[in-house]
């Protein structure tokens, strides 16, 4: 009896892998056929584009339709990758080393700013104005850096912010604001000054606001 135990347990841990990864390929299975119906849908709305000039009304309405659908691809690809990273808790999350790097120090062109760097992830805390310029410095592209942390909400913490963003592919994960409140508002007030031609700008990552 003792024996037949373990062998239950065995059986049905094997049963719920089959069954996890039976879903899991349907699921990706599901994600891929509506990413190719997206893709599908812009290259279809690219030649609608190549027909009109740029200031004709019914191309500002295709670069909207196109730049809405690559937020829906952006959204099912950061779902895929979500779904293939380990729980939040995992032992995997737990960096093997530490770097700090000093972005600017306050003296110079740049105000007080650094990163925080580990294998997995990179954290920005403050992000003055032209910190994008420097970052390829230290060898970092603005998609890799997921989280900022701002010390207090003042023109000289947050003026780079939208830099970073602009700079992002559509694809990218969301950006995570962590620590003073209303600097999404902020974003979302300088939007139509950032797009001489529409007057409305879209940043391509997703914003969330994690505040105090």
């Amino acid at each position: 009896m003792r024996r037949a135990v373990p062998r239950i347990i065995e059986n049905r841990l094997l049963i719920s892998n089959k069954l996890f990864s039976t879903k899991k390929r349907a699921i990706n299975k599901d994600s891929e056929d509506l990413l190719e119906n997206i893709r599908e849908r812009i290259a279809r709305n690219r030649r609608i584009l190549q027909k009109h000039s740029s200031s004709h009304l019914k191309a500002r309405e295709v670069n909207a339709s196109i730049s809405n659908l690559r937020q829906s691809m952006a959204s099912v690809q950061n779902k895929q990758k979500s779904a293939h990273e380990p729980p939040a808790n995992s032992i995997v999350n737990i960096p093997s080393q530490v770097s700090i790097e000093i972005l600017g120090n306050g003296t110079g062109l740049l105000r007080a700013c650094f990163i925080l760097r580990t294998p997995l992830k990179t954290y920005m805390f403050n992000c003055p104005e032209n910190a994008c310029r420097f970052l390829w410095q230290l060898r970092i592209r603005s998609s890799s850096v997921v989280d900022l942390f701002i010390t207090s909400a003042n023109w000289d913490n947050i003026a780079g912010i939208s830099s970073i963003l602009l700079s992002k592919e559509s694809n990218a994960m969301p950006t995570r604001l962590h620590g003073a409140m209303n600097i999404k508002h902020f974003l979302e007030c300088i939007r139509p000054f950032q797009d001489s031609d529409y007057g409305n700008c879209k940043y391509p990552s997703q914003v969330e606001e994690r505040t105090y």
